[in-house]
């Protein structure tokens, strides 16, 4: 008996499926150019004076109007061509000579035989006009008039001149002639710095290390917009090489929070020298310093005290250490804490160390911490009178605490000394530097 097996054969069919889609991003970019636009109404402003014994005066206008997209506004100004203001007859010698204010900027009555200018915004005048000012010179001794100006973008702000002459028996008959400048100049924009508080070690590791002008990057400190210069250095960290300038108004309190600030948890109350305890929380001194360079004259914008010492903003402001540090006690070891900008801190006394050799600190000469990279400042300190002993020293606070009453600090000075374990009273008050945590 033969058994017979029926067998199927099953073919099993599939697909593989190709790929029907691709993606690719493409960025777009509107570059939006800034754009101002000066226009006025006529070329040619003609007075006709028919003279009388007291002198009698006539008046014509001219409308300028600015159009501008500059997220700042604009400035409208307008002076004589030439730094004769006088309106001078055909026979160039005779002239109708541009009235004097008795109070410079301040409009009044044609005197005779003499001629000004009148201007308010808008194009048309309200009330005839009667006081006048002296034409502006283009340059020294005088400038040019601010005439208008916006804060903002505007469209066709009208600005009516009005010019007048006032002239009696004694002048000359005749055309006389001068010619008026009007310009308008698109307002400054501050440039928008990255804060601060949002830059961070990847974007410091990203960062070429500082050689030239141009390696480096500004930003903005959000508790008060002030702007510092950030390098990265020889020793791989990124620092502010500006010194901290962080300080609340005169005889006030500025509360920094932790969202903003180096200062843990919670908050920190800082406060002007006028205000508190000097010892705890207070911003001591002006931040008085000598030139970088040469250890004279003072550098960045001045301010004079009420005794008449000089201080600059790009010397940064004084600050003891139990302010730098948020209010710490420790006797022994790093504060964790700092007024520095979030995502910033004090620099231990072993990175100026590791610094002061990466960028050569210990070579011989006079200056150097200040001609390096780093830009030091002979900030000195404070013990209690404004910018004590700052003459030709620089000395900045670390996170350290040596004792129960000193502290290590960058100490250095003219002549070439260098120690960045230098330990001192934590009561003085010195300059600060950041960097990145």
């Amino acid at each position: 008996m033969v058994g017979l097996v029926l067998s199927g054969l099953f073919l099993l069919f599939g697909s593989v499926r190709a790929a029907t889609t691709a993606q690719k991003d493409v960025d777009i970019v509107l570059d939006v150019v800034a754009v101002l636009a000066l226009t006025v109404d006529k070329s040619l402003v003609e007075l006709e004076v028919t003279p009388t014994p007291g002198g009698a005066i006539n008046t014509a206008e001219v409308v300028a109007k600015v159009s501008t997209n500059n997220a700042t506004g604009y400035t409208l100004t307008m002076s004589s061509k030439t730094m004769d203001n006088s309106l001078v007859h055909t026979d160039t010698v005779t002239q109708v000579p541009s009235l004097v204010n008795a109070t410079a900027g301040v409009a009044e009555s044609l005197t005779n035989n003499t001629w000004g200018y009148n201007a308010e915004p808008g194009d048309t005048v309200a009330v005839p006009v009667v006081s006048f000012l002296a034409i502006p010179l283009p340059a020294l001794p005088g400038n040019p008039d601010t005439i208008n100006d916006s804060t903002g973008p505007v469209m066709d702000d009208a600005t009516i001149v009005t010019f007048g002459a006032r002239a009696n028996l004694a002048q000359k008959p005749g055309v006389y002639a001068q010619v008026v400048i009007f310009s308008a100049v698109a307002n400054y924009v501050p440039p928008v710095y990255e804060p601060m508080q949002e830059f961070t070690t990847s974007e410091c590791s990203a960062m070429e290390e500082y050689s030239v002008a141009g390696h480096e990057v500004m930003l903005r400190d959000l508790r008060d917009n002030k702007a510092y210069l950030v390098r990265k250095l020889a020793d791989g960290n990124c620092w502010m090489v500006d010194n901290l300038a962080l300080t609340p108004a005169p005889a006030a309190s500025m509360v920094l929070d932790d969202v903003t600030s180096d200062i843990g948890a919670g908050t920190y109350v800082l406060n002007s020298s006028a205000v508190g305890d000097p010892h705890v929380g207070s911003v001591l001194g002006q931040g008085y310093c000598m030139d970088r360079l040469n250890g004279s004259g003072t550098i960045g914008m001045l301010v004079k005290d009420a005794a008449g010492k000089v201080y600059n903003h790009g010397c940064g402001r004084q600050y003891n250490w139990n302010t730098a540090t948020t209010g710490s006690t420790l006797s022994f070891g790093v504060a964790p804490n700092s007024i520095c900008p979030k995502n910033w801190r004090l620099p231990t006394n072993t990175e100026f160390s590791a610094l002061a050799v990466a960028v050569g600190w210990w070579s011989p000469g006079t200056h150097v911490i200040n001609n390096s990279p780093w830009r030091g400042i002979y900030s000195g300190y404070n013990g209690g009178n404004q910018g004590e002993n700052s003459d030709g020293m620089g000395i900045y606070w670390t996170s350290v605490a040596a004792t129960d009453t000193n502290v290590y600090y960058l100490y250095y000075t003219a002549d070439g000394t260098v120690s960045p374990n230098h330990g001192g009273t934590r009561w003085n008050a010195h300059a600060m530097r950041c960097l990145v945590r």
